[in-house]
């Protein structure tokens, strides 16, 4: 999966990995729909903040609605990247 010979390679149903980044459509619509820092960090505060030792994946803290500062930070990096915003 991701790159192969400095070729992106095709996900299940031939979606390209690096426009998606394995993510379901619903969380992609849920991501893309966050267009300003500021909707980003209101969906983050929305979040119910979950007292676990946890890295969850954006995809999971987006489907379940809770997770602690780093899920939220990793929520943050996935929307800003979607935006087109690369932070590294």
């Amino acid at each position: 999966m991701g790159l192969k010979d400095g070729k992106a390679v095709r996900g299940a149903g031939g979606s390209d990995l690096r426009e998606g980044f394995g993510m379901t459509a619903s969380c992609l619509r849920t991501l893309k729909g966050l267009k300003t820092p500021k909707l980003i960090q209101k969906f983050i505060d929305g979040l119910t903040y979950q007292y676990a030792d946890t890295a969850g994946s954006p995809q999971r803290t987006v489907r379940e609605r809770k997770g602690h500062c780093l899920e939220g930070a990793l929520v943050a990096a996935a929307a800003l990247r979607l935006m087109g915003l690369r932070l590294c």
